[in-house]
């Protein structure tokens, strides 16, 4: 057993204890004698049985006898006050908060030698009692990015999350943990205004205005001006970017991998694998195809940008759109005689007065001035909404259910938006539930998702969604083989469920 494994049981006989003086039924006492320290009074029984499966009394003795530990009345006093604080907030399961603390990868990695663990954890606790109350930590979130297979969002704080697939460190964690099953804070980042997260990446820009990704290093993924093999689990700052007010990366972690920044002044730079980076270069024609450092477009005076499956658009501040990349259905916005991978942005006359701008697999949509939405490009499973299937629509066209809509995110092949009474709608592909209507059947016009309100944002990755209410909390549903629901399991849902606060640092 590791050091952390030790502190972890720690953790857990500590709570079982402190549990039985804040109010449990009591049993028989008896005495546990723990060196360097006054006895700990402790439930027998059951609880003493519990303790002795997960990890052995003898275990902890001597940890805290490795460690010189002295667990004093005040120690435990504060740590039990804490304690019943978090209960008496409404925490529902007294096993849960246990378990919050002995999965907390802060008390793993601060506690030092000759620290007392008593001391520390009763600061842990306080922190987790502030996160649950809300008033600070892990929420309440205020965006949030849909990858592949993670998800990610930024605290009020400026804190980063993930959770979900860690296959190459895209969520934080070494990648011996291959699924976070719920929110893991990603170290050495405070600041953060945005998040995106990719297939298998994530970045985050600083209100410095730098970029740092971690994740897939592969083939230059990160953008740091080299490639690696292995995970980059800590942030690693993206090379001359340093006035950034917000990152896009595509959801997908196959074919054309595409990243991009936007800059204060309206400018965009990219990087990535296999795609056309809107310089006027034909990928094909470069002398390497894995592109590590970025590399400033021809687009400018951007207002919002978007990245979908090998394209890239951006929301210009004229109200225009203006695009590059794979045009296979049209999704650039561009007539027919222009299917092929367009090399530099080329704007779109089919759209005006745009207000906000969302690019998918290879479907597009804005929302105009007047609340109306229009969408075009790939059709296959009714993405774009507008109730028809199969072949593209080339020819932006309205989504009457969806006027009046206040945000719109698209995934691979469907879409989601916060309508005008701050609800979910979701249409098109819906094979893993991903449109949260309780059914797994595709929709070519928007279906409402179930028992969800007071929403204000959403976000559609590769086969799962979440939304973010208006008091920070977050909701997912659809695919969840990695953990990408945060909900602590790793089981699909047909509707919502809110991701876990008290599982933080979660892993399976």
């Amino acid at each position: 057993m590791n050091y952390g494994q030790k502190i972890s049981c720690v953790v857990l006989g500590l709570f079982l204890f402190l549990f039985a003086g804040c109010g449990g039924e009591n049993s028989d006492d008896n005495n546990m004698e723990v060196a360097g320290s006054d006895s700990i009074s402790t439930q027998s029984g059951a609880v003493m049985s519990a303790v002795g499966e997960l990890t052995g009394t003898s275990i902890v003795e001597g940890v805290l006898a490795e460690q010189g530990a002295i667990i004093t009345d005040s120690a435990h006093t504060a740590l039990a006050n804490r304690v019943q604080q978090m209960i008496d907030a409404g925490t529902d399961s007294n096993l849960q908060i246990a378990m919050v603390l002995a999965a907390n990868q802060q008390i793993r990695t601060t506690v030092t030698a000759g620290q007392n663990p008593a001391l520390k954890l009763a600061e842990v606790v306080g922190e987790v009692k502030i996160a649950l109350s809300g008033d600070s930590g892990a929420v309440p979130f205020q965006t949030i990015s849909t990858g592949a297979q993670h998800t990610c969002a930024v605290a009020d704080n400026g804190q980063v999350w993930c959770w979900g697939s860690n296959s190459h460190g895209q969520s934080g964690m070494d990648t011996g943990f291959p699924a976070v099953t719920s929110p893991h804070k990603i170290d050495g980042i405070a600041n953060a205004v945005d998040v995106s997260a990719h297939g298998s990446m994530s970045c985050a820009v600083r209100a410095t205005g730098g970029v740092e990704c971690w994740g897939n290093n592969q083939f230059g993924l990160l953008g740091i001006g080299y490639a690696s093999p292995g995970a980059h689990v800590l942030p690693a700052p993206v090379v001359g970017i340093s006035d950034a007010v917000a990152v896009r990366a595509d959801a997908y972690s196959s074919g054309p991998n595409i990243t991009c920044v936007q800059h204060a002044g309206g400018g965009v730079s990219c990087w990535g694998v296999n795609a056309n980076l809107g310089d006027g270069i034909d990928y094909r024609e470069r002398t390497d195809y894995d592109i590590k450092n970025p590399v400033r477009s021809l687009l400018s005076d951007v207002a919002e940008l978007s990245v979908g499956y090998g394209y890239v658009c951006g929301r210009l501040s004229d109200g225009g759109v203006s695009c590059w990349g794979a045009n296979s259905s049209g999704q650039t916005g561009q007539p027919a005689g222009f299917e092929g991978n367009l090399t530099t942005p080329m704007r779109t006359d089919w759209v005006n007065n745009v207000m906000e701008l969302e690019v998918g697999g290879a479907t597009s949509c804005v929302r105009t001035g007047d609340g109306k939405v229009w969408c075009w490009g790939g059709n296959t499973y009714g993405s774009v909404g507008n109730g028809t299937t199969g072949a593209a629509v080339t020819v932006p066209a309205e989504i009457p259910a969806l006027n009046g809509a206040r945000q719109l995110s698209l995934g691979w092949h469907f879409g989601c938006a916060v309508t005008s009474d701050a609800k979910v709608r979701c249409w098109g592909l819906n094979s893993s539930g991903q449109l949260g209507d309780g059914t797994t059947i595709n929709r070519s016009s928007p279906a409402e998702v179930v028992g969800l309100t007071d929403v204000v944002e959403v976000s559609a990755g590769l086969w799962h969604s979440c939304a973010r209410r208006a008091d920070g909390s977050v909701w997912c549903w659809g695919y969840n083989g990695d953990g990408q629901l945060g909900d602590g399991g790793r089981g699909n849902s047909l509707t919502p469920v809110q991701v876990s606060v008290l599982n933080l640092g979660a892993h399976q």
